[in-house]
């Protein structure tokens, strides 16, 4: 196997930046990880490897492998030095045959359509919550109707007989009242 350091110091390189390991989250510095993540895996390193030699975890660097064909095919200038360091390095690794872009697209239509069904699962639980709450706000809207009806003779009389700014008296009596029956 290729040393790793001569590796890490062809793609800094490259990219122009002095160590691959720096943890700056500019375009140069990412694209130079992802490409040297992509060339260790394909040449037998571990994620964990991978992720220990540039101080990342394991699932930055799943990230990084997975997306650097993708990035490369929209950024020409890192597709040229990409595909450099690919052909310095991975000499009998063999192209993945799957066109990259419709494998992507197809996992993306697929992750797209995941969440789709997550979605339509929580608009379901939603309206079942919504109709049961409908429900009670109609035995609610029915029970207040029946009220009304019931005490609809004495709100009358109440109302007629009540002068504006007696209701608070109004309210006593009809309390002490009640709590003497």
């Amino acid at each position: 196997m290729i040393n790793i350091k001569e590796i890490a110091e062809a793609v800094g390189l490259e990219f122009e930046i002095p160590d691959i390991r720096i943890r700056k989250r500019n375009m140069e510095n990412v694209n130079a990880r992802m490409t040297y993540s992509y060339i260790l895996r394909q040449l037998g390193y571990s994620y964990k490897e991978i992720g220990m030699s540039l101080g990342k975890d394991h699932s930055t660097v799943i990230h990084y492998v997975r997306r650097i064909k993708w990035y490369a095919q929209s950024d020409a200038p890192l597709k040229k030095k990409f595909d450099k360091l690919c052909a310095m390095f991975i000499d009998g690794v063999e192209e993945e045959e799957q066109d990259y872009s419709t494998h992507y697209a197809t996992r993306e239509a697929k992750i797209i359509e995941n969440d789709l069904k997550n979605e339509i699962n929580a608009l379901k639980s939603e309206i079942k919550r919504l109709n049961l709450e409908l429900s009670s706000a109609k035995g609610r809207q029915q029970f207040n109707e029946q009220d009304m009806e019931r005490f609809e003779n004495i709100f009358k009389v109440v109302k007629q007989r009540t002068r504006h700014g007696d209701e608070y008296k109004v309210f006593q009596k009809l309390n002490s009242m009640y709590n003497v029956i």
